[in-house]
């Protein structure tokens, strides 16, 4: 699933449109899944500003069973049809008709929406991000009803890329519901021997998406910080181009100060969009060896060099 250019997508969107978006809002829509999306949206509900997929998808789900209402079709009947589609899922992506309930305004209705498709007498999702996330609802049922989550994959060997976008929205989700709920876990998963590495870094990725992390969240990445399997993939996949994550870098101790070179390697994307943070990290630390004024210069001119390369 990569990611598109901005140009591409603000070709896709309009240039006015794109303009008002925040930056969140901007990276959701380079993943060509959710740009799918988002095009079927009302325009009303396209200038939501979404801070992560789940939000999108949520909004998606909500618009087809308002739909769904002002056609006389109950939104119990649409879920009742989609769980049971789900669950045939399980064993073919293409469901025949023959084997669903039988509600045809429900299914005439869904692929109306622009959520099913007719083929050869057989239906299933227009995108498979749609599937994934009304798995990801399913799922957080049986979270919620103390399973956890290790417990809802497939065996390790069985465990390929289909899962890795439906865990993704998983931990957004569970991050909404509570930190608490989300860090009990996230441990669980992450010390679980029946469990892919690149299944486990769905939780990096996941709190990457941050916007003020807390206490708890700082704790818990300091934890594990010094365990050689997460150190890598900590600092690429939550403090890398994440603001919040790195203005705590050296305040929760994950580097003495901001003449460590990963520190100061972390404030390049700062320096264009937190200037003044960049320039009261550093400044302490200007003119006190030729080692530290060497690498603050590369920090600024490496940045100046990208720019007008770009």
């Amino acid at each position: 699933m990569h990611a598109w250019d901005e140009e591409r997508v603000e070709t896709f969107v309009g240039k006015e449109r794109y303009a008002c978006m925040l930056p969140a809002m901007k990276r959701i829509l380079q993943i060509p899944c959710y740009l799918y999306i988002w095009q079927f949206l009302e325009d009303a509900r396209k200038d939501n500003e979404f801070a992560t997929p789940v939000d999108l998808m949520k909004e998606w789900k909500t618009q087809i069973i308002q739909h769904g209402e002002q056609k006389n079709i109950h939104a119990d009947a649409i879920e009742s049809f989609l769980n049971a589609l789900l669950s045939l899922m399980q064993e073919t992506p293409c469901v025949p008709e023959m084997a669903l309930p039988g509600n045809q305004q429900v299914q005439e209705f869904l692929i109306s929406e622009n959520v099913l498709y007719r083929n050869e007498g057989c239906l299933a999702f227009v995108h498979q991000s749609m599937a994934d996330y009304l798995n990801v609802e399913c799922w957080l049922q049986d979270i919620l009803h103390r399973k956890k989550v290790e417990e809802l994959l497939p065996s390790y060997n069985a465990q390929g890329p289909e899962y890795r976008v439906r865990l993704q929205m998983l931990w957004q989700v569970l991050l909404r519901a509570g930190t608490t709920l989300f860090l009990d876990r996230a441990e669980s998963f992450l010390s679980s021997k029946n469990i892919r590495y690149y299944y486990k870094c769905t939780v990096w990725e996941a709190l990457g998406q941050i916007e003020a992390p807390g206490e708890k969240i700082i704790a818990f990445i300091q934890a594990h910080w010094n365990e050689d399997v997460w150190r890598e993939t900590i600092l690429h996949r939550v403090f890398w181009g994440h603001s919040a994550f790195i203005r705590q870098y050296v305040t929760a101790g994950f580097a003495a100060s901001w003449a460590d070179p990963t520190a100061l390697w972390l404030l390049r994307p700062l320096v264009t969009s937190d200037q003044a943070f960049v320039r009261e990290a550093v400044l302490p630390y200007i003119g006190k060896t030729p080692e530290n004024d060497r690498n603050i210069l590369r920090l600024f001119w490496m940045q100046k060099s990208g720019t007008s390369n770009g």
